[in-house]
């Protein structure tokens, strides 16, 4: 702010502060769209051959806590199968 003469002093804080919003906004939605990109891959590598049905890999796909949600309902191995690929697709996020 040093650069902006006294007069105009409030226009640059704007624009300083506008800069700082737009920027934090974009990194937020682009890391999302990164990670949860990197999630979906994950879980299709880990869930490949696994005989699951089509309707609950489409659904695990779309959201952890959707693919949470499904494991509750499905029996032992099934729901061992899709808990350790979850976990695994999410371990790649970090």
């Amino acid at each position: 702010m040093t650069a902006v003469p006294v007069s105009e002093e409030g226009m640059g804080s704007a624009v300083n502060d506008t800069i700082r919003e737009l920027s934090g906004t974009l990194g937020v939605g682009i890391m999302g769209s990164l990670q949860a990109g990197t999630y979906t891959t994950g879980l299709t590598d880990a869930l490949r051959g696994s005989h699951l049905p089509q309707g609950i890999l489409g659904v695990s796909k779309e959201s952890v806590m959707a693919a949470e949600s499904i494991s509750g309902s499905l029996p032992g191995t099934p729901r061992r199968l899709l808990d350790g690929s979850v976990a695994s697709a999410t371990m790649t996020l970090t």
